[in-house]
This record gives structure tokens, C-alpha cells and sequence, in this order.
């Protein structure tokens, strides 16, 4: 990053800060803080409970919910657009989530629960291959034309098979989908080419929002504004500084939201936003980080009476992705090289001062990946550092490179990925493989990922939802949307394709097993860790969950702020 551009990035925090700072604040009474309960570290494998179900529930609260407030939320990056079918960032969902609904969504009390959204409830086909939805009459989008059929099935035919000129990171999702139909205004019908268990989970993502069909054919993409149906309507999106939705006073669910107005405020720096939260003036901070062990032990010490700390498992992983197609990680030899040389219990503790559990492709607490004796047989997972070292620089001399080599590491400023770069820089340098270390904005990060113009990348993968295909199909499979890496390899897509047929659980989850093992040895996408989370609010917030992974339970319907 040239000098420039790290001059007006501090100066654009400094500005953030001060808006904030002179943001008038209004913390809560004192009220005591119910103490978290220890993150888990393990779960047992299982498929996802799927029935059909209301409204989403607000959690019980403790008094009667009120209406009105204006919520501040703090997060570290701006969206690089609007339209969730072309974007991957959380940015996007904390700004856009409150705005769209789905046809179906997950619980925000349970992401493993698949509820109702725009359809009030579904049959399926005895055969387990046709969906019919019901969907809600009356319901109209924020410019007033009404909601049909028509935009479910064009939104989600968008999301299956883009048209030109639009991406999509998200058509794996539906690739067991063969035909959808609107046979009336109120009724949408999937057909599946075989029966699937991980449909309606998919269905739910967050990122499987319905669009009103006439802006999108009229502006051809909705990446400056956004129009749903959901909560809350979008009003601004100032970038560097903030975005703004306000309540939908017309929602078609009765009594919701409880809330008049949310904002936004991107602040990149960690120190500033937590300081803003401390300050009264965010009363809520979203996103990948959270907050650090360092920033919880000082709200502990200081304020626990203001301030709720949740913690929790994060269905987010942090590490680093190797181009497959570009010399020298064209070959396996390099690449478990670079695996074997980075020590993963070091970046828990580096990254994240421990607030992380070390695993491979998928997170330990879903129950489908390997236990921890299974991971320390691949490669860089071992105990022994010192023997991971070693060969290491053995297998980078059968590759011709017994000097090692240098390379470049693209990152992002981000207090998950800009820290992961300079680990491996760190850490690779002990086998003599010397990087530069390439730091830009998200926007362009995003945009380097999306074209292949990296060598190294920092990744985040995501895996928000307890079915293996959630993950698998969006930076696994050779097609994949946020495939970042181009990996392929026919045996791993043959695994994918058995294991998503497969209903029974104990089945799926040997050959779901299987794939790790080709993924891992094939060392393209590299995890150090998955994340565990903690998120700080002000007790007047109410009815706030802190969901598996940070793009669930964002709607923001059921939340509210205690006078």
C-alpha cells in the first residue's frame, strides 16, 4: 500500500472517531451482567432439524419489549456493493440483512433450525424432490409494488443461473435444483433432481434474498441501493463513514420490528471502535471480530455492569489461500510445504490471544471433520513443530527449491486477515520462503480474489450453517463462487457429489470425512483456525443473539432497546 493511501485511511479513522466521539451518548442504568457460557469445542454430528414454522421468535425477554430506539452498530469495513447475490463481505449483510427477507430463513435463536419467512410454512413431495411454498399475501416491497411468485423465482433464478455481466457466488447452493415454477401469485414450487438434506439449509442462507424483480431488470443489478421487503428500509450508505435503514411501518409481520432506525458505522480500527463502544456512542459491535480477550478482560474489569459480553464458537475459519494454478504452488510438494511450516496453536495465540480452535476444512464444533488425533496426521498439524519444519524444507528441496523462494501474500485491512499475513509471512520465512506482504481495501481485495491476481491470499472461509454443503459449495468445488484458490480435484468433486445424495447421517459423514482428507493433503486452502467470538453490547439491547457465524440472526426484527 503506497504512502498515500495509508495517510488518508488514518485520516479517514481519526474522522470516524470523531463523529462518533461527538455522537451523543446514552448509556443505560447500571444492570447486572448475566455471566456467558463456556464456548463448546465439540458437537455431535447431525442433520439439521427442518419443520416448518412461524414468524421468527423474539427470545424471551426478561420485560415487555418497547417500541423506538435508534441502534449503533460498529463495523470494521465498508461493503464493496449492495447486491447480496454478488457479494461475500459481512459488511454487506450487517448494512443489507434488515432490509430483504428469504423464502425460508433460519432461526435467529437457532441457525439449525429452518423457520418461515416469505413463505408462511411448505409441503414436500413424498419423494422428497417437489417443494411447494406458501407464500404471504399482501406483503409489498419498500416501493410500494407488491411481492408475487415472480420475484422468488427470478431471484432465485438469478442466484442459479446469472445472466451476463453478473456474478454469482452462490449457484452451487442450488445445483439439485432442476426447475422452479410460479404457478400463482402466492405459490412457489421447487423441483429437486434428487431427494437432498442440505436444500432447505441452503435455502435459508442469509445471502438467498429475494429482490424485487422490476428494479433489477430496470438498473440491472442492485449494487447502489437496496429495496426489499424486510423490517427496515434502506435510506443511505456512506462510504467510510456509515449505513442507515429505518423501520418499515408496514411489514407484514404484526408488532415488527420493535426499533425506528439502525446505523452502521464502519470503523476499520479496532482501538477506535472499541473505544466508540465504551463510550456509549455503538451500543452493539458486529462483523468477523467481535471484540479481542484483551478488550473483554478490560470491559470485565471496568464496566461489566454496562456492557454484555456473548462468546461463543464462530463458524469462520482464518488462513491463507495458495493460486493452485500459478507456479510454484502448481505443485503439492510446495504447497504442503507451506502447511507443514505454519504452526497453528502459535496463530491462535498470535491472532487471536487463544480465542480460536485449530481445525481443517470444517469447524470442530459442527461434528463433521476430523477429531484432533485424525488432524494431527496431516500435513502441519502435527505436535511436533520442530519435525513440521523439517519437512518442510525437505519437501520444498524435492520440488527444486532448496533455498526456498519468494512470493507475494494479498490481504486486506481487516483485524482477522492483515494479522494472518503477516503470520505466514513470519513463519514461511523459517523455511526460506520470503513474501511481501500486499495490503489493501476490501473493495479491491475483494476484487484481487475474484480475478485470480494473487499469489497468496489471506481467506476467511465461512461455514455458517451445520451441513457440510454450505461450505463445500461455495470454495470447494471447482466452480464455486468464492473459490478463490481454483482448486480442483475430480476425486474431491466425485466425494461432493455422493456424500450431497446421502440422507443417511453416519454415511454422509464418512464420506464427508473422506473429502477432508483430500483437501487437507492437497494443502490449497490453508486453515490455521475457527474463530470463537466475542461480541459486546449495552444491556438496553435486548433480544440480540449471537448466532454461529456473524451473517445469521441479522435481521434485527426482534430486537429492542430497554428505556
Amino acid at each position: 500500500m503506497s504512502k498515500r493511501s495509508r495517510t488518508a485511511s488514518m485520516a479517514l479513522w481519526l474522522m470516524v472517531g470523531l463523529l462518533l466521539a461527538c455522537a451523543p451518548a446514552s448509556p443505560p442504568a447500571p444492570a447486572p451482567t448475566p455471566k456467558p457460557a463456556p464456548a463448546p469445542t465439540k458437537a455431535p454430528a447431525a442433520a439439521p432439524t427442518v419443520k416448518p414454522a412461524g414468524p421468527a421468535p423474539t427470545p424471551k425477554p426478561a420485560a415487555q419489549p418497547t417500541y423506538g430506539g435508534h441502534l449503533t452498530i460498529g463495523s470494521e469495513s465498508d461493503p464493496p456493493s449492495l447486491d447480496p447475490h454478488q457479494e461475500a463481505a459481512g459488511a454487506v449483510i450487517n448494512i443489507i440483512a434488515p432490509v430483504y427477507n428469504g423464502v425460508v430463513q433460519a432461526g435467529p435463536l437457532d441457525t439449525t433450525k429452518v423457520i418461515a419467512d416469505l413463505a408462511e410454512g411448505w409441503e414436500v413431495s413424498a419423494d422428497g424432490t417437489a417443494y411447494t411454498f406458501r407464500l404471504h399475501k399482501g406483503v409489498k416491497f419498500h416501493d410500494g409494488a407488491p411481492f408475487t411468485s415472480q420475484d422468488a423465482k427470478y431471484s432465485l433464478e438469478r442466484i442459479k443461473n446469472p445472466p451476463a455481466g453478473t456474478r454469482s457466488l452462490r449457484r452451487d447452493f442450488l445445483q439439485v435444483v432442476s426447475k422452479i415454477e410460479a404457478p400463482d401469485g402466492n405459490t412457489l414450487r421447487i423441483i429437486l433432481s434428487y431427494p437432498s438434506a442440505s436444500f432447505l439449509p441452503m435455502l435459508a442462507s442469509p445471502w438467498m434474498m429475494i429482490l424485487p424483480k422490476h428494479v433489477v431488470e430496470k438498473e440491472g443489478d442492485m449494487k447502489r441501493a437496496a429495496v426489499g421487503t424486510g423490517p427496515f428500509k434502506f435510506r443511505a450508505l456512506t462510504r467510510g463513514v456509515s449505513g442507515r435503514v429505518m423501520k418499515n411501518a408496514d411489514y407484514f409481520i404484526k408488532g415488527r420490528p420493535y426499533l425506528d432506525e439502525i446505523t452502521v458505522y464502519v470503523v476499520p480500527d479496532s482501538f477506535t471502535r472499541f473505544a466508540a463502544l465504551r463510550a456509549g456512542n455503538i451500543l452493539l459491535i458486529r462483523g468477523t471480530p467481535g471484540i479481542s480477550v484483551a478488550q473483554a478482560k478490560t470491559i470485565e474489569a471496568t464496566m461489566p455492569e454496562k456492557i454484555v459480553l456473548q462468546r461463543g464458537p464462530q463458524g469462520l475459519s482464518q488462513g491463507i489461500g495458495l493460486h493452485s494454478r500459478k507456479a510454484p504452488f502448481t505443485d503439492v510438494r510446495v504447497r504442503q510445504a507451506i502447511s507443514y511450516a505454519l504452526d497453528r496453536d502459535k496463530a491462535v495465540k498470535v491472532i487471536v490471544d487463544g480465542a480460536g480452535i485449530v481445525g481443517g476444512v470444517f469447524p470442530p464444533f459442527w461434528g463433521w471433520g476430523h477429531s484432533e488425533q485424525e488432524l494431527a496426521m496431516m500435513p502441519g498439524y502435527g505436535p511436533d513443530k520442530e519435525a513440521n519444519v523439517a519437512m518442510a524444507k525437505k519437501l520444498l528441496a524435492d520440488a527444486g527449491f532448496p533455498n526456498g523462494f519468494k512470493t507475494s501474500i494479498t490481504t486486506r485491512k481487516h483485524p482477522g486477515h492483515e494479522p494472518a499475513a503477516v503470520f505466514a509471512n513470519a513463519e514461511l520465512g523459517k523455511i526460506g520462503v520470503h513474501s511481501e506482504v500486499q495490503l489493501f481495501e476490501t473493495a479491491t481485495h475483494t476484487d484481487l480474489r475474484v480475478r485470480g491476481d494473487f499469489e497468496v491470499l489471506s481467506l476467511g472461509i465461512a461455514a455458517a450453517l451445520p451441513d457440510p454443503d454450505e461450505t463445500l459449495s461455495q470454495y470447494w468445488l471447482p466452480n464455486a463462487g468464492l473459490n478463490a484458490t481454483r482448486y480442483e480435484n475430480p476425486k474431491f468433486t466425485e466425494l461432493y457429489e455422493k456424500q450431497t445424495r446421502t440422507l443417511d447421517v453416519a454415511e454422509r459423514k464418512k464420506l464427508v470425512n473422506e473429502m477432508e482428507k483430500v483437501a487437507l493433503t492437497d494443502s490449497v486452502n490453508i486453515v490455521y483456525f475457527w474463530y470463537v467470538r466475542i461480541v459486546p453490547h449495552w444491556v438496553q439491547v435486548k433480544g440480540f443473539v449471537k448466532a454461529p457465524h456473524h451473517f445469521y440472526a441479522t435481521k434485527m426484527e426482534h430486537v429492542w432497546l430497554a428505556k
